[in-house]
């Protein structure tokens, strides 16, 4: 008894022409160790059947289809001339049922016909690079597009803000453009230029502690009034909640035998006074902060170094100035007009 399926196919050139030659080879597979077999009828001693390619067609009569074969989840190997190069190219095949089946309309076990693509798909795209971008995607009409990227593409941080990460040991030039609030631990910065950035900021925690420095200056005349000796002008916000400066100055009163009256005022608080007589010189030193979690109430204590009989005086005091403002800090003296005073120096430090 043989089988019920039989094959067969056409083979044209591209001319249109009947091939004239070659074989198709069909062989069956997928049986493992088991011997292939038909239930109840035989057993398949052969296993491969050819035929000769004749004014371009070929049959194959008999074959059994693979849903009577045992064991199951056979198929058939078709070999055939290969439309793409010399000798033949091999297909798999499910061949069920009953009837003759044509090999052109026939699918393929294991295929994947893929979409034609349009010759812009198909050929490379020329794309110059652009400096400071990277590719972000390509369109479906092949174009691909690109773009620079933004502070979220660089570690961690959103758009705009946020951290980057710079490596151990980071060499080059050029410039860098940190977010409002960066935090950098542990950097070491060899010569660096920072513009436009104030390093001085309420509880900044930074170890720059200058604000200002003045020099000696000529004697001053006194007039019965307060005068300023030095004067400097502390930015809003530059001292945080409970931190502070330390003011230092010296002075000399070297002309007159009245007795001139010494202050240290911030804002229109005076936290330091005192008085000397002619021939007097003096540095004083006085320390101003602002209590704990608060910027208005402040607490000092400050020395006094004259060269008398009383070199040192120390004195303590306290005020309510809101150093989220600007505020004045002047040391002054107050004297008539027949003395004078001269300025020595002038030092204002940070300490946060």
């Amino acid at each position: 008894m043989a089988g019920t399926v039989n094959l067969t196919g056409t083979f044209y050139d591209l001319e249109g022409n009947l091939v004239s030659n070659g074989t198709v080879t069909v062989t069956l597979r997928n049986y493992g160790g088991e011997i292939p077999r038909i239930s109840g009828v035989a057993v398949l001693d052969t296993t491969t059947v050819t035929a000769t390619i004749s004014s371009g067609t070929f049959t194959i009569s008999g074959l059994y289809g693979n849903d009577v074969i045992t064991p199951s989840n056979t198929y058939y190997d078709v070999s055939f001339p290969s439309p793409s190069a010399s000798g033949n190219i091999t297909k798999k095949y499910n061949l069920t049922g009953s009837g003759t089946f044509d090999l052109s309309n026939l699918t393929p076990l294991f295929s994947y016909n893929a979409p034609s693509l349009p010759v812009s798909n198909v050929l490379p795209q020329v794309f110059s690079p652009i400096s400071h971008q990277f590719l972000t995607g390509l369109s479906s009409s092949g174009a691909l597009s690109s773009a620079q990227p933004a502070a979220a593409d660089l570690s961690d941080g959103a758009v705009g803000s946020g951290h980057v990460v710079l490596a151990s040991a980071v060499t080059g030039s050029g410039s860098a453009v940190l977010a409002t609030s960066p935090t950098i631990a542990s950097a070491t910065l060899t010569s660096p230029v920072i513009s436009s950035t104030s390093l001085v900021t309420a509880g900044g925690g930074n170890t720059v502690t200058l604000l200002n420095v003045q020099g000696p200056s000529a004697a001053l005349t006194g007039n019965a009034a307060d005068q300023a000796i030095y004067s400097y002008t502390i930015p809003a916000n530059t001292i945080g909640a409970g931190k502070g400066i330390r003011v230092s100055f010296g002075l000399d009163h070297n002309s007159g035998s009245a007795t001139p009256t010494y202050k240290l005022i911030l804002g229109s608080t005076q936290f330091w006074t005192s008085n000397s007589q002619n021939g007097v010189t003096a540095s004083v030193t006085a320390r101003i902060f602002n209590a704990a979690g608060v910027q208005n109430s402040q607490f000092s204590w400050s020395e006094a170094f004259w060269n008398t009989s009383t070199p040192m005086v120390v004195a303590f005091s306290t005020g309510t100035e809101n150093t989220a403002n600007s505020l004045v800090l002047q040391a002054t003296f107050n004297v008539a007009n027949t003395d004078q005073v001269t300025p020595k120096f002038f030092l204002v430090e940070l300490i946060q």
